[in-house]
């Protein structure tokens, strides 16, 4: 595993744009509580032996999301890709704050 970090390393700057994914052995449970805490969008739990897999939801590798709730109002909608353009009021005025994209099962 270190030599492939000294590989990584070797090509990989790091700068505004691209960092490399920082990762730790253990203690997901702390990790997910510093995720809530900051406000991060979560983590993910994979299988130590396990390889990452193109188009294809390996159950080694699983994500945990730190749900964050908000109320807001459904002020239009996108015709091309459908979905709900999402409002909320913010210092008096209605402003966009997402877009909620519904998918086919």
């Amino acid at each position: 595993m270190l030599e492939r970090k000294k590989l990584l390393d070797s090509v990989v700057n790091e700068s505004e744009c691209l960092t490399q994914i920082r990762w730790m052995k253990g203690k997901g449970i702390e990790l997910f509580s510093l995720c809530q805490d900051n406000g991060l969008e979560g983590i993910v739990l994979k299988k130590a032996s396990s390889k990452y897999q193109i188009d294809y939801r390996s159950p080694a590798w699983i994500k945990v999301i730190n749900y964050q709730y908000e109320d807001v109002f459904v002020i239009g909608y996108r015709k091309k890709e459908f979905g709900w353009i999402l409002g909320k009021i913010i210092d008096g005025k209605m402003k966009i704050v997402g877009l909620l994209s519904l998918c086919r099962m």
